[in-house]
């Protein structure tokens, strides 16, 4: 989810061994080394910054970024695995309550200090493998290690590990399912409060109290209002039906009101969403049923064997036979879990074959007369027996 963020994360940050071991992590080593291998690849950087992009050293390592900071891991056919950090020296200590990884470098100069390392192993010249360094790194600190590197030969290697991270494992996929009982559990919480002052604010504020309280390491918002409230310089009638973060207007008796939310639960991502009306001083969720149940019957299509693309216009088509106007800006979503936003996109474009083991955001944007913007959507694993959704609380 793109939307406002503070500059250091708030929420809590651990390694749990129990619910994520580092067996898990060195399977996980191991079978890149195989596809190293087969790819004659003596090295591999996999490179993540910031609060969002940070999957592919996290994916290896467990470490995540609190800061807008760069991480490196990096990975030799060998089997050994570094951790080179930005910021100080004195933050490896802090580093290594939160991964398994024995090698852990930090320092301010991330590119140089990998250089370093790869020199000191005789890792270099050699064939390197790069993932999200040319999608994430700064240019110039890309340029520094492209400079340093130049005897290399340079092979691409992120498509190699996003299909890895395309199929989840047990563990990670019981990551993602409780992040999504967070998400339950946050949309349960708005229909039950009551809001003495009733706005925006006072909404993200109950989200933001309960999803940190409850273990979140983030909470995400954005909300959208179909009618009742008049921001500066709108006028009267006119509706605010785009998805945006929270501000400070005021909520009506008969307003309807979307909330998105994602929420990370030890690094892994889920996310949901919902139409509310305010009635009195509370929030009753409000989906019109013709949109609910085209929505049911979007997620039973949503299975192993299709390619995404396919399942696209599956969806595409049941929404132009309802005769619901789609709202095509949204998307349908597609792929979560060390990130909001994976592959594969659930798009017309992306033929990716769907797969058991995927987890997958799934969301639904209409016109609805009731409502005007209507909006539904969960995080949804593909199973065996169909999709699972994630994001609802068990009667």
């Amino acid at each position: 989810m793109e939307t406002l963020q503070p500059t250091l994360k708030r929420g809590r940050d651990v390694w749990d061994p129990i619910g994520m071991p580092e067996s898990e992590f060195r399977t996980r080593v191991d079978r890149i080394v195989k596809e190293m291998r087969k790819r004659r690849m003596k090295v591999l950087l996999l490179y993540g910054i910031g609060q969002n992009d940070y999957g592919y050293p996290c994916y290896v390592t467990n470490y995540l970024t609190k800061m807008p900071q760069g991480a490196m891991a990096v990975i030799t056919d060998k089997g050994e695995v570094a951790l080179i950090c930005e910021g100080f020296a004195r933050d490896a200590a802090l580093i290594k309550d939160t991964t398994w990884v024995k090698e852990i470098r930090s320092n301010e100069t991330l590119p140089r200090t990998c250089v370093q390392y790869l020199q000191e192993k005789k890792l270099i010249p050699s064939t390197l493998g790069f993932a999200g360094l040319r999608q994430h790194m700064p240019c110039r600190e890309f340029e520094v290690l492209s400079e340093a590197t130049r005897g290399c030969r340079i092979v691409d290697a992120g498509d190699m590990v996003n299909r890895m991270r395309m199929i989840k494992s047990g563990r990670e996929i019981d990551q993602v399912r409780r992040a999504a009982r967070l998400v339950a559990r946050l949309f349960d919480s708005i229909a039950r409060a009551s809001f003495p002052a009733f706005n925006e604010r006072a909404v993200e504020a109950l989200i933001y109290r309960l999803g940190y309280l409850d273990g979140a390491e983030d909470v995400r918002i954005l909300t959208a209002r179909s009618a009742g409230a008049r921001p500066r310089g709108q006028r009267p009638g006119e509706k605010d039906e785009t998805l945006r973060p929270p501000d400070d207007r005021t909520i009506s008796g008969g307003d309807v009101v979307v909330v998105h939310l994602a929420v990370e639960f030890e690094r892994y991502w889920a996310e949901g969403t919902r139409t509310y009306r305010a009635e009195g001083i509370s929030l009753a969720e409000s989906t019109p049923d013709a949109v609910r149940s085209l929505y049911g019957r979007i997620t039973q299509g949503l299975v192993p064997g299709k390619t995404a693309s396919g399942f696209y216009r599956e969806a595409l088509a049941k929404v132009k036979r309802s005769r619901i106007p789609f709202v095509a800006d949204y998307g349908l979503g597609g792929g979560i879990g060390l990130s909001g936003q994976e592959l594969p996109l659930l798009s017309a474009d992306d033929g990716t074959l769907l797969k058991e083991g995927m987890t997958l955001s799934l969301r639904l944007a209409v016109t609805a007369p009731e409502t005007g913007l209507a909006m539904l959507g969960d995080t949804v694993c593909l199973s065996g027996n169909g999709p699972e959704i994630l994001t609802s609380l068990l009667p």
